[in-house]
């Protein structure tokens, strides 16, 4: 009884998503752009070369080791470097990957004729800690997931979520930051932070019912064998 009434009082409100957003039926949200991520150290890309000189692409395509569907695979460097076939290493550590494209496709310029090329991350990773369902390292091949869908990997919140502090921690290239959330707040909804960038760490604290919760789910085993003892005692003096 004691447990029940320690754990079973919980602020709805607290635990509520967008708990101040107006009963309406429709609200257009404002329009938020997708983080430009910036290529790293350790960053595992997909490359697709292309252009008119057939042989010159198919040597380029075998180096690479190429699938079936013609996707390259490189890997950035330690240094930030990658290395590609008649170009050897290039630094695009640093570079959006918009960029870094384009800056291939100017290298590749020089021996092949109206090269295409086109890039993407092949390991957009992030981590959802705290008080969540399932806390973990995910691994998604879209580049575009927003916080409620890191949350819904994590099979989602708790009712001992603390939903007002959760800590988005950020590292590029070496730059760490650390942004503050409310998801109480309709606010959330059209934050620049709406949507994750790779390696990402979001961790949802717990609310002070939980150490309470679990303070006493551990001393209730010590309460109850000591209440059994007292009553083994007092019928044995009884008799």
């Amino acid at each position: 009884m004691v447990s029940l009434t320690m754990t079973s009082c919980v602020d709805t409100r607290k635990i509520t998503f967008f708990e101040n957003y107006t009963d309406t039926v429709f609200t257009a949200l404002d329009r938020i752009s997708l983080p430009n991520s910036i290529i790293q150290p350790n960053d595992m890309l997909e490359l697709r070369i292309g252009g008119e000189s057939e042989s010159t692409v198919q040597y380029i395509t075998q180096y690479f080791g190429a699938s079936q569907s013609g996707a390259l695979n490189c890997i950035v460097d330690a240094d930030g470097n990658v290395e590609l076939p008649r170009l050897g290493k290039l630094q695009i550590s640093g570079m959006s990957r918009d960029s870094a494209a384009d800056y291939v496709r100017e290298k590749y310029a020089e021996i092949l004729l109206n090269p295409v090329v086109t890039l993407r991350y092949v390991n957009f990773r992030f981590a959802v800690l705290g008080e969540v369902k399932t806390p973990g390292y995910f691994s998604t091949s879209n580049e575009k997931i927003n916080l409620l869908e890191a949350l819904a990997q994590a099979g989602g919140t708790t009712q001992y979520s603390r939903l007002d502090n959760v800590r988005l921690i950020k590292d590029v290239n070496g730059d760490r930051s650390i942004v503050t959330l409310n998801f109480n707040d309709k606010s959330i909804l059209n934050s620049p932070y709406f949507y994750l960038s790779r390696y990402d760490v979001l961790y949802v604290a717990p609310s002070d019912k939980k150490a309470t919760s679990d303070n006493v789910n551990r001393s209730l085993p010590v309460v109850t064998s000591a209440i059994t003892l007292l009553a083994l005692i007092v019928t044995f003096f009884r008799n």
